[in-house]
């Protein structure tokens, strides 16, 4: 089989490792406006380029794209945005969220945070979605 292309996602029919026992990322942080969401959007569907893909977490084969979604994973996303935010000598409560659309409202940030991300997009895995 072919060596994939997005980090963490394994070919094969081995299982991946079982999601990490990690405190659940905060959703109350700004950065997580949507700037960076295209980002996230193309790594999933480069993964998809060469047919289905495996669940980073359960080796569970995804065959629809919609079916699944890239998250980070080393480091969480909580820990990406923190780093981020250190980078930038900010705290959670200085940076200023517009509410609709949920971007952040310094335009220079929001491109020094989407270079970020593009910087780290290899601690990011393809999972499969649980839809309930």
């Amino acid at each position: 089989m072919g060596r994939s292309r997005v980090p963490g996602i394994r070919p094969d029919n081995t299982p991946a490792a079982q999601p990490p026992s990690t405190p659940p990322t905060d959703d109350r942080c700004k950065i997580r406006a949507r700037e960076a969401i295209d980002i996230t959007q193309q790594l999933r569907t480069d993964a998809f380029s060469d047919g289905p893909v495996r669940c980073a977490y359960t080796g569970e084969k995804i065959t629809e794209k919609t079916d699944a979604a890239a998250v980070h994973r080393n480091p969480s996303r909580a820990e990406l945005h923190r780093q981020f935010l250190a980078s930038e000598g900010l705290t959670e409560e200085s940076v200023k969220l517009l509410v609709h659309p949920s971007r952040l409202e310094d335009r220079e940030l929001a491109q020094r945070w989407r270079r970020f991300q593009t910087a780290h997009l290899n601690g990011m895995s393809i999972v499969k979605i649980r839809r309930h």
